[in-house]
């Protein structure tokens, strides 16, 4: 689903990512975790294709994404807790205007089946993305880039301004979506929420892989902290 080979990315003459090398298989939930500056959001800015790595090789779903960018986004979704969608227009009129930029005609069970796993009020379709608490907008950038079902989905902190509840329930939705055909690229800076999440946790360091393998203990995850 996921190969990195030899990754690199500099900026300003600072080497953010060095040597990153990676494979990931189908059915995977694989949680990133590291310190402040260790290079997460830019690995994951450059595995959907928003950043260009220095030099390395990416390949996803068995095709290079340098050459074959528009196949893969169709069966690829993103999401962080910044970002902000249209502020001055509704939830639904976001929501319905990415079901049809994604060519989905028949999301709205999509939104009403995960709205109502995750308990969310049917007013907030309504609101303003502008008037949206953090919590309730990292929610609605949740929904938006689950519209597709995508193959690969990757989240950049999605649950940091969520309550422990509605977090606990949009991971329940996380891992009943796993299965071999997808795989879920999480990045935390909650190593307990990793650790009960996924199936897998790398670490990064220093823009390095210090750990790759099962979810471990947070007392053993300090220890490639320093």
């Amino acid at each position: 689903m996921i190969e990195l080979i030899n990754i690199n990315k500099s900026f300003g003459g600072k080497r953010i990512l060095s040597n990153v090398s990676l494979s990931v298989r189908g059915g995977e939930i694989v949680g990133i975790a590291g310190p402040v500056g260790a290079g997460k959001s830019t690995l994951l800015h450059i595995l959907t294709g928003l950043l260009e790595p220095d030099s390395g090789t990416i390949t996803l779903l068995g095709l290079p994404l340098q050459s074959s960018r528009q196949i893969i986004a169709k069966e690829m979704n993103y999401a962080s807790s910044s970002q902000r969608l249209g502020g001055y227009a509704s939830v639904a009129e976001n929501l319905t205007t990415y079901a049809d930029l994604y060519g989905v005609p028949h999301f709205r069970p999509i939104i009403t089946n995960l709205w109502k796993l995750c308990k969310m009020p049917d007013v907030l379709m309504s609101k303003k993305i502008y008037k949206l608490s953090s919590g309730e907008n990292s929610f609605v950038n949740f929904t938006k880039a689950i519209l597709n079902n995508p193959r690969l989905l990757f989240l950049d902190e999605i649950t940091a301004h969520m309550d422990p509840l509605l977090s606990q329930r949009v991971l329940t939705v996380i891992k009943k979506r796993n299965r071999k055909t997808n795989t879920t690229i999480i990045i935390s800076q909650n190593t307990e929420e990793v650790r009960r999440t996924c199936t897998r946790m790398i670490i990064l360091y220093h823009g390095k892989i210090v750990y790759d393998g099962k979810p471990i203990q947070n007392n053993k995850i300090n220890t490639y902290y320093a």
